[in-house]
């Protein structure tokens, strides 16, 4: 099976290791997410682009996604971890087909870097 470098570095595997793969039920369609960037520049770059935008394009990627898990989307050259901090109806959510899908994003895992900068520039 041949699996993309960013899904195992998720998964902490590296090439040549031995990985099981299984089919399970489709989850619900997902109504909320709840996102945890790991660098305050993504939230920056939402501001810019529009977040439907950004969303919409990274999580074509992914057909499913799941509490306590992180993600990685591409924007250019430049990758982002994401979090994900909370997704209901359940912990595993379908985000296929026409997905209304309500967004809320929780504070950069850096944002204390970001505050810092900001308070730089100010003085």
């Amino acid at each position: 099976v041949y699996v993309p470098q960013w899904i195992m570095e998720v998964l902490k595997i590296k090439e040549g290791d031995d990985c099981h793969v299984c089919s399970i039920k489709p989850p619900p369609q997902g109504t909320f997410c709840k996102i945890r960037p790991h660098d305050f520049r993504f939230t920056d770059m939402l501001a810019k682009l529009g977040p439907k935008y950004i969303l919409e394009s990274c999580f074509r990627s992914y057909s499913v996604l799941r509490e306590n898990s992180t993600i990685v989307i591409s924007q250019g050259s430049i990758r982002y971890w994401l979090d994900i901090v909370e997704t209901r109806p359940k912990k595993s959510i379908s985000i296929t087909g026409s997905t209304d899908l309500e967004v809320e994003f929780c504070p950069a895992i850096n944002a204390a870097e970001e505050k810092r900068i900001q308070e730089t520039k100010s003085v």
